[in-house]
């Protein structure tokens, strides 16, 4: 799907710049397209990542987003 296109460009583009929220929002944004079309492993990996990445940023929202999505 188209969404899922647009995550994982914002992904590659967050990454080659260094921005870490962006990331974040696109590594979340490809978890819920994985879930919406019924892939829960590839999802809660995406989710797995959101989760890494928010504790090592100290990001508490991201944090909780993060754990919400992957319960």
């Amino acid at each position: 799907p188209r969404e899922e296109a647009w995550h994982a460009e914002g992904l590659a583009l967050a990454r080659t710049v260094g921005d870490r929220l962006g990331e974040l929002r696109a590594l979340n944004g490809l978890g819920l397209a994985a879930s919406g079309r019924g892939d829960d492993g590839e999802a809660a990996s995406f989710f797995a990542d959101v989760l890494a990445l928010a504790r090592d940023l100290g990001d508490r929202l991201w944090m909780a987003n993060g754990a919400l999505n992957l319960g």
